[in-house]
């Protein structure tokens, strides 16, 4: 892989992960249960299956961490990166089992 594609993969990851941190932040309430839908689960599980299971355990382990220190609950940052990183990991592991969608690749210039 050439530098300015690690780069490309790498600013790409950086900029998942931060849209994930801040979109976990938006709620929307939902008054049947009375409870919260986080916004940041689907943009998390879209990270996942385009970049991948590392990146995606990356992105997850990252956004929960951060969005952790920035919500003021620093105490859960460890066992969130650990449970949320594998999360990220296994989203990616089985939907490559099951149907196909192509991995992203900064060489291309479809990304879908």
């Amino acid at each position: 892989m050439k530098i300015s594609q690690r780069v490309r993969r790498f600013v790409t990851i950086a900029v998942f992960a931060l849209l994930v941190c801040f979109s976990s932040g938006i709620f929307i309430f939902v008054p049947s249960s009375k409870g919260l839908i986080s916004i940041g689960e689907p943009v998390f599980f879209l990270s996942a299956l385009l970049l991948g299971p590392f990146a995606g355990a990356f992105v997850d382990g990252v956004r929960f961490a951060l969005a952790d220190l920035l919500l003021g609950y620093p105490h859960y940052i460890i066992a969130a990166l650990a449970v949320k990183a594998s999360a990220g990991f296994i989203v990616r592991k089985v939907n490559r089992c099951g149907t196909y969608m192509p991995r992203f690749s900064a060489s291309r210039r479809t990304y879908f």
